[in-house]
């Protein structure tokens, strides 16, 4: 019959209970090493203006081509704009600068970062408006 505990609960198998550690006065403990010390640390980030450089290149192609492509609209007596034959020019831009916004905003990590450009990828092509 099992021993009793002195709660009167009864005790554990011997095969369970555990045995008091005791150390011995001839070990001795590790010494533990001071953790090397960081000189300087520094963190680089580069924030989402980092991604904008698309679109104004894209901006500037598109201004040339206007520039050179395009025909001149008289708004007013002394005003004169510079007007792309093509709506695609303007479209494409848009769409560019809506892009760029909604990847730069939009965080995603791991298998997840799929689904977006896979989304990206079903969308008609922009050259079908015309």
């Amino acid at each position: 019959m099992a021993a009793a505990t002195e709660n009167g609960t009864a005790a554990p198998p011997e095969h369970l209970q555990k045995e008091p550690l005791q150390k011995e006065p001839s070990q001795k403990e590790p010494l533990q090493k001071a953790p090397a010390k960081l000189e300087v640390l520094r963190v680089y980030q580069h924030s989402n203006f980092f991604y904008w450089w698309v679109i104004w290149a894209y901006g500037f192609f598109c201004a040339l081509l206007t520039y050179f492509n395009g025909r001149t609209v008289n708004l007013f007596a002394d005003k004169q704009l510079y007007v792309h034959s093509s709506a695609w020019v303007g479209i494409s831009f848009v769409a560019l600068l809506l892009i760029v916004i909604f990847f730069t905003n939009y965080r995603v990590k791991g298998a997840n970062s799929r689904r977006p450009c896979c989304c990206y990828g079903l969308l008609p092509p922009s050259s079908s408006i015309a």
